[in-house]
């Protein structure tokens, strides 16, 4: 939990073990479909 409050935002991917995306800020789709992508563009990073 700690290294989760430490980075800001936290993203989770949406093909993550069921249950751990209650702890993050930011749930993505999964790495088949884009996610770190998609979640950098979620977060205006590209």
């Amino acid at each position: 939990m700690a290294r989760l409050k430490a980075v800001g935002t936290s993203v989770v991917m949406g093909n993550a073990i069921h249950g751990i995306e209650q702890w993050f800020d930011l749930r993505t789709t999964g790495t088949h479909d884009d996610g770190i992508a998609n979640a950098f563009r979620e977060l205006g990073l590209i």
